[in-house]
């Protein structure tokens, strides 16, 4: 029974000793945890910066050298592996700026998903320095916009509302919803894509509107979007 005992505590123990914990190396990266990347045959390469894009891929900037410095573009999948599908050259981009010294230090991907690096340079013989910010494109998809609402009310001359009065919405394609007021004069649109223009018009056999239309640029929740008959 000891001997039993004695057994599960060894296993018990190599099952603890073998299991991750934070800060060992994550093997799920390249296998290894671990990525060289040879971004020219004998240059000398550094890297300077890193960002990591919303889909999860990395993208690294650098300096790849053999007579002249020049900045390059690094993009790895979240495995580790090099993107080669539609980044750069097998997944390396790399950009001369002045045939001589050029140097990178920071790396944004923008909302949209483009890339901007950014440094200096200088140029060959030379004994100045300028800035150096290249931007380059993205192919992550546009954040989607949000939907919002659009309400106001429609009144008679005297500040009453009036019902059963046809609003309609239409946007910049001439796509149409169309909504009745209520009692109250009330009318609302809900999940109407943001960042577009619309217009809201209105429209009653008894009633005149002027105006009986308004143009909308669209980016949050617009409320008091009203409209008022004439005598």
């Amino acid at each position: 029974m000891n001997k039993i005992i004695l057994m599960l505590a060894v296993i018990s123990s190599l099952f603890v000793s073998i299991k991750a914990a934070p800060g060992d190396l994550d093997t799920s990266f390249d296998t290894d945890s671990k990525v060289t990347t040879v971004v020219e045959a004998n240059s000398y390469s550094r890297s300077a910066d890193i960002a990591i894009q919303p889909d999860g891929k990395m993208v690294v900037v650098g300096i790849s050298q053999v007579l002249f410095r020049y900045i390059c573009l690094v993009r790895y999948n979240p495995n580790g592996s090099l993107d080669n599908s539609l980044f750069g050259n097998g997944g390396i981009v790399s950009t001369d700026f002045s045939n001589s010294g050029d140097v990178p230090s920071r790396l944004l991907i923008q909302p949209d998903g483009k890339i901007v690096a950014a440094g200096y340079t200088s140029a060959q013989n030379s004994f100045t320095e300028e800035f150096a910010v290249a931007r380059y494109l993205g192919d992550l998809a546009p954040p989607a916009a949000a939907n919002v609402s659009i309400s106001g009310q429609v009144l008679s001359s005297n500040k009453q509302g009036i019902s059963r009065v046809s609003v309609a919405l239409t946007d910049s394609n001439g796509n149409a919803r169309t909504a009745a007021t209520n009692s109250f004069g009330n009318y609302n649109f809900d999940e109407v894509p943001a960042g577009q223009t619309y217009v809201v018009s209105v429209n009653h056999k008894k009633y005149v509107f002027s105006p009986d239309s308004q143009v909308l640029n669209v980016s949050e929740d617009l409320s008091g979007i009203d409209f008022t008959a004439g005598e």
